[in-house]
């Protein structure tokens, strides 16, 4: 129990690494838009420089700090504008307005309340950043310096929803419940349990994943009806009980298992010391078996 649930584990934490390395390298890629990037090769006149936002996400999430996007010219989409953006040429600041609603605005839906239900601001990275706490339909307006202006609609301040890494716990969750019921399966082995423990043993495992199992299961209920993101410190206490629930199960487990055994049979494994056995030879004859000189003779 305790060896494959510590694989079970790793494996949480393999996926979830894993994710965000590919992540950063996917965002290292080729050069990334900046607020100090230079003008480099602009053949198109001040005035009639073309204002673009370009989006980060798809929607902004509820309750959640999300950067959005950034604005930039159509010509040079690696510098970043923001409200202090000049050169020693040209004034490239720019101002913009942005409105959340409490639902869908073709829908008559009203603006919720600027710095109450959202917050939104240009950090130093220059990207916009928006925090609602209420779902609802985006309009964001944009003037640059130069008399260029642009409205951003159909975007949205979306629900959350389940990831990749819910759907791994929850099918974790559902096969502990499925070994619990049936008791059987990896999660039972043991080589080196004592004489007269292994209904003991047992016992313990199957509660261990039913409690486990509905534990996981729980919080992959938590993720599909949470959409505001408000239970979040539920889900940590969650998992913290699952911590709990793992430690004192391989606490127990301990009791049950021979140690001095256990340990005589990895120090034998890693010494070479393990009883081999011998390769049997491709084919073996015994005194039945017809010879050469029989074979003949039957011709």
């Amino acid at each position: 129990m305790k060896k494959n649930a510590l694989r079970l584990i790793a494996l949480i934490f393999t996926i979830a690494l894993a994710a965000t390395v590919l992540t950063g390298c996917f965002g290292m890629m080729g050069e990334m838009p900046k607020v100090t990037n230079e003008e480099t090769n602009v053949t198109v006149p001040y005035e009639q420089r073309k204002l673009v936002f370009v989006q980060n996400a798809a929607s902004a999430l509820v309750n959640t700090d999300t950067p959005i996007g950034y604005f930039c010219y159509e010509d040079n989409q690696l510098r970043i504008l923001t409200p202090n953006s000049k050169t020693e040429e040209h004034d490239d600041s720019i101002s913009y307005t942005l409105t959340v609603y409490n639902g869908s605005k073709a829908e008559g839906a009203q603006p919720a309340v600027d710095g109450v239900d959202y917050t939104h601001s240009i950090k130093e990275n220059g990207y916009l950043y928006l925090n609602s706490k209420v779902l609802g339909d985006i309009d964001l307006r944009v003037s640059c310096a130069n008399g260029k202006t642009i409205d951003v609609e159909n975007y949205k301040v979306a629900p959350r929803s389940i990831s990749l890494f819910d759907v791994i716990i929850g099918a974790m969750g559902l096969y502990l419940l499925y070994s619990a019921i049936v008791g059987k399966g990896k999660l039972f082995q043991n080589d080196f349990i004592k004489e007269g423990m292994e209904d003991k043993h047992k016992t313990i495992v199957r509660i261990t994943s039913l409690v486990i199992g509905i534990l996981m299961i729980a919080t992959v209920a938590i993720a599909l009806l949470d959409k505001y993101g408000k239970y979040r410190v539920a889900t940590l206490v969650i998992f913290g009980l699952v911590f709990i629930a793992f430690i004192i199960s391989t606490i127990l487990l301990r009791r049950c298992t021979d140690q001095e055994a256990k340990r005589k049979a990895m120090t034998d494994r890693y010494a070479g010391g393990g009883a081999r056995k011998t390769p049997a030879a491709a084919f073996i004859f015994d005194g039945n078996e017809p010879t050469v000189d029989d074979v003949k003779k039957s011709e």
